[in-house]
């Protein structure tokens, strides 16, 4: 009888990494060890995240974070679903997942705010970020500075989305390009602070039926609203400062299209009609934009603080095309409203209305151009203003007016009757 013969035993050594050289495929590439290659960029799942819909990953995350963040390298959050309690992001960073589409997607089962950067700086890209109710924000930037997300998804349904999509305060130079926010209450919230977020762009982004408002300004200078595209909001830009001193300075929208079903939608609404906050807006130009409406009286409203009536100031419209509006295109509750309006035109394939309500006063700022509404005060007429024309349209059985701005020998400007 032949006894079996026992199988051999193999014993295999694995070689340690940084023994082993990785060459890139690129031609005049060179050989350098494997383990420099692996520490270049650092995966989440390195550090146990699982990205399955199901495992808390909120504690590998936040070890993934910090490690990249002291090693000053990247962080790659591979495709998945990352079941977050919230994060908190300092300091430089550069975060980014899979997309497009966007494959990775954090899911915050909270109702705080599922991601915050403060004092933080650098990229965040090719994110999804979504709620499992109606969370509170889904990214709160504080004190922030030189800061960029790019290819950035908040929101996404009726039951994943978040009351803000980003709040931004106290920030400066803080770009969102190709960011989406779709079906939060407000997209963008410049909300106020101790200071105000200063150097703001937001462009080339998706805001998709916000039931509050796309964006929405409480406090901030320098912003850039442009190239973006709102669909479905109650009101596209919203400036509602909540007693901050100052709402904001120096706002630019401009080449945005603008287009919503909802009942008494507005492209741009300045509130401050409410005489205990002052509103003090100024230095704002709308610009370049296509503004489509179903329904309601007006496409913009300008309401001034009764306390203040200067608090509206220095507003340019300028080649804009308003439609859908039954009255105007632009409303202003007082003649003392500053604005300025240049080759603004309403849709010339629907119904005729003026751009200008008959309570708001808009002079142009360029000669030979004119201007709507009530007379204007003394201040209206200076060098800056030289040569505008005022006309106003007389009643039944009286004549037009008409007048133009000069100076006299003695310096002095004054309005002059030419009609």
């Amino acid at each position: 009888m032949h006894r079996p013969i026992a199988a051999p035993i193999i014993l295999i050594f694995a070689l340690p990494a940084f023994g082993q050289t990785y060459i890139p495929p690129e031609p005049g590439a060179v050989a350098r060890p494997v383990a420099d290659k692996l520490a270049e960029t650092v995966s989440a799942r390195d550090f146990g995240a699982h990205g399955d819909g199901v495992t808390d990953d909120t504690g590998a995350l936040n070890t993934a974070i910090e490690a990249a963040r002291t090693a000053n390298h990247s962080l790659f959050i591979p495709a998945g679903n990352y079941l977050i309690r919230g994060l908190t992001i300092t300091g430089g960073i550069d975060i980014y997942g899979e997309g497009a589409p966007l494959n990775s997607v954090l899911t915050y089962t909270g109702s705080g705010t599922a991601l915050r950067l403060e004092n933080a700086g650098g990229r965040l890209r090719n994110l999804n970020i979504a709620s499992t109710g109606n969370a509170a924000a889904g990214i709160e930037i504080v004190t922030a500075s030189e800061l960029y997300l790019d290819h950035i998804e908040v929101g996404g349904g009726p039951r994943t989305k978040f009351a803000t999509g980003v709040r931004l305060t106290e920030s400066g130079a803080v770009t969102l390009e190709h960011y989406v926010s779709s079906w939060n209450d407000t997209g963008v919230l410049l909300d106020r602070g101790k200071s105000a977020s200063a150097h703001i762009v937001i462009q080339s982004s998706n805001f998709f039926e916000q039931s509050a408002a796309a964006i929405q300004i409480r406090q901030a200078t320098e912003v850039y609203i442009e190239k973006n595209w709102m669909e479905a909001f109650q009101t596209g830009v919203l400036l509602d400062n909540q007693d901050a001193i100052v709402c904001a300075n120096s706002i630019f929208v401009r080449n945005n299209s603008m287009v919503s079903i909802k009942p008494d939608s507005l492209a741009l609404k300045v509130n401050g009609s409410n005489p205990s906050n002052g509103i003090y807006t100024y230095n704002f130009q709308f610009e370049g934009n296509k503004i489509i409406k179903s329904s309601g009286s007006y496409n913009v409203e300008l309401r001034y603080r009764s306390a203040a009536p200067d608090s509206i100031a220095r507003f340019g419209f300028r080649n804009n095309i308003f439609s859908g509006a039954s009255s105007a295109a632009v409303f202003g509750d007082s003649p003392l409203i500053r604005t300025y309006s240049e080759n603004d035109m309403t849709d010339p394939f629907g119904p005729s209305i003026p751009v200008f309500s008959d309570g708001l006063s808009a002079t142009s700022i360029r000669s030979g151009l004119l201007q709507l509404g009530s007379t204007p005060e003394s201040g209206d007429c200076g060098e800056r203003t030289r040569g505008s024309i005022l006309y106003q349209a007389g009643a039944a059985g009286s004549k037009d007016n008409l007048k133009i701005c000069v100076k006299n020998a003695s310096d002095t400007y004054g309005w002059v009757a030419i009609y």
